[in-house]
């Protein structure tokens, strides 16, 4: 943990920000995607894109920015979730801290900040940096939630299904 902080702590001081409307620091969504640390990160910011996400979010969505905070956020939403989905008696998810995630964030017609959350426990090469992978099967290791933080609840939780 201590050693994600120190890289978000450099990525931050040579990335561009922007400040939110109390003032907390935000990573500034760039064109295309925003990996958090570059060797080992375990996430990627990619810019809403209406043409490619239009299934989901709405048409009147706009890109929003993702703090610090709100990715230790996600991280405990998406724990809660999966503990809730471990007790559902299905093939179980192990470790959820350890999955590459692609975040889209946007902001809704009502205002409310929604994330997007693609998990994958592995990855083949850098590619899921910059496009969102298309996987067929492969059970827990693939899930998907949405997350209201503005609400602060998550909602869509789903996973691959299992050949």
């Amino acid at each position: 943990m201590r050693r994600f902080i120190i890289y978000l702590i450099i990525i931050s001081a040579f990335s561009s920000t922007a400040y939110s409307q109390t003032g907390e620091k935000e990573f500034k969504v760039p064109e295309i995607h925003y990996s958090l640390t570059s060797k080992i990160s375990r996430y990627t910011i990619l810019k809403f894109n209406l043409d490619r996400d239009n299934n989901l979010f709405g048409e009147d969505s706009k890109p929003s920015t993702i703090s610090v905070a709100e990715i230790h956020e996600i991280e405990a939403i998406i724990k809660k979730q999966v503990s809730i989905y471990n007790k559902s008696g299905r093939e179980r998810i192990t470790k959820p801290e350890k999955y590459f995630k692609q975040l889209i964030a946007i902001v809704d017609s009502k205002r409310e900040k929604i994330v997007w959350v693609n998990c994958m426990c592995e990855v083949i090469g850098n590619s899921w940096k910059k496009s969102i992978p298309i996987v067929n099967d492969g059970g827990s290791c693939y899930f998907r939630v949405k997350i209201n933080l503005t609400k602060k609840i998550a909602y869509n939780f789903n996973t691959n299904g299992v050949a």
